[in-house]
Order: structure tokens, then sequence, then C-alpha cells
């Protein structure tokens, strides 16, 4: 199937070294999983190379909007943005990823943040829970 052309963000494809310091870990942002009837979600994925097969370690949710259809009311839509801060693998510790979220629900704004580590026995990054950012008035 052909990438939707115009109306959608390309795909960023990179590498990282996220996992190990010796391997690259491939990373996709803005990869649309579903649109549609008001619909649309882009999800950012990691994955690994193993026994000469790609795995995904990571997906969550990029990029998410739901607009009801006209007459449904005004205050039913949600739209989701997420950024993602890579923390690369050490001599002696994998990587991490922060992701922060900017959430609207029917102009109701929420910033949360959450972290994913590695975890070598299930091979996935594990999300935390998801938590308040901490901002400089909040230490006051």
């Amino acid at each position: 199937m052909p990438f939707p052309v115009g109306d959608y963000d390309a795909i960023a494809v990179g590498l990282k070294r996220l996992i190990d310091k010796n391997y690259d870990a491939i990373t996709i942002h803005d990869d649309t999983v579903s649109y549609g009837t008001g619909l649309y979600q882009a999800d950012f994925l990691v994955l690994q190379i193993s026994n000469r097969k790609l795995h995904v370690v990571l997906d969550t949710v990029e990029k998410g909007a739901f607009h009801p259809p006209e007459g449904e009311g005004l205050n039913h839509w949600v739209e989701q943005r997420s950024s993602f801060d890579i923390t690369s693998a050490t001599e002696k510790e994998p990587g991490s990823v922060t992701e922060m979220m900017d959430l609207d629900v029917g102009g109701k704004k929420a910033a949360m943040e959450r972290e994913y580590h590695w975890q070598k026995d299930l091979g996935i990054f594990e999300p935390s829970f998801w938590s308040r950012p901490e901002t400089p008035d909040a230490a006051k």
C-alpha cells in the first residue's frame, strides 16, 4: 500500500544507539496507522534487529486526533501530540526514551510525561506511569 500523499506527514527514519552502545536501533516518527472519518493516528516506533528479523520494541502514539462529525457537539474532540527525548546507551546502561505529551480534550489542555526503560528480559521498552512535568513554578 502506498504512503498517503499530501494530507499526512512523511515518516522520518533514523538510527540511534538506544538499546546497546554497540548496535543501532531504528526509530520511526509519524508512522500513520489510522485515518479517516474524523480519526487520525501516527505512531513513534523503535525497532531492533534480532535473529535477522525486525522486532518492534516500542510503539506509542505520536500524534492523534478525533473530530466527531458535524452536529455531534463541539466539546467531544480530542487532539494529542507527543515529542520524544532519547538518551543514548552508555558503556554500562541501555538508553531510555522520555515522552512529553500535550493533550487537548474539547479545549481543556494538559501536559503529561512518562519514561520508557529497556527491559532486557521482556525485550521491550516498558513505560512508566504518566506524570505531570515539573515546571520551575512548581518548586515554589
